[in-house]
């Protein structure tokens, strides 16, 4: 798959010296390391989203994306009624929603429980062209609230620029 000018390819490392005589790359190599970010638990409290839901914002309307790792144990949330059953699930890795870590469940957990009417798109990735991909996908389709609490080392300068800044596209897409 690809994204914008990036391409996302598996090569044997036999094969990488033939890159060179597509005169029309620039750069190739591996991704960049990405690692799920510590979840705690469910610290709806500390966000008053009670307060919220009691006057009557349950984000009926609101399309939210979740943007992850992996999503493993979503049958049993959604089973549990924690996770909606209708939560829209893209598997951009081609490994299975459900496969990977457990970070993106308890994160959709949480968005379930602060607008527990709004539209959740689960989106499963694994590197940055599919990040670009999901992230074309919520421009597109008018979602504007995306949760993606991974972390992509080597590619910030601390300021919001840098590789993965610019897969999104500067506050182009608001996270909660």
């Amino acid at each position: 798959g690809g994204y914008g000018h990036s391409l996302d390819a598996w090569l044997p490392y036999d094969a990488l010296g033939a890159l060179g005589s597509f005169a029309e790359l620039r750069r190739a190599g591996a991704h960049y390391p990405v690692e799920a970010l510590v979840y705690t638990g469910q610290e709806t409290t500390l966000m008053r989203s009670a307060w919220v839901n009691g006057n009557g914002n349950l984000g009926l309307g609101a399309k939210v994306a979740v943007i992850d790792l992996g999503f493993s144990n979503l049958a049993q949330v959604q089973a549990a009624n924690e996770v909606p059953s209708n939560a829209i699930g893209i598997d951009y890795t081609g490994t299975g929603l459900s496969n990977g870590t457990v970070h993106g469940s308890a994160v959709a957990e949480v968005v379930a429980e602060m607008a527990p009417q709004a539209q959740l798109y689960l989106m499963k990735i694994a590197n940055s062209v599919q990040l670009g991909q999901a992230a074309s996908f919520c421009k597109t389709n008018g979602i504007r609230i995306v949760y993606h609490s991974v972390g992509w080392f080597l590619t910030s300068f601390g300021d919001g620029t840098g590789a993965i800044a610019d897969r999104v596209g500067p506050r182009n897409i608001v996270s909660l």
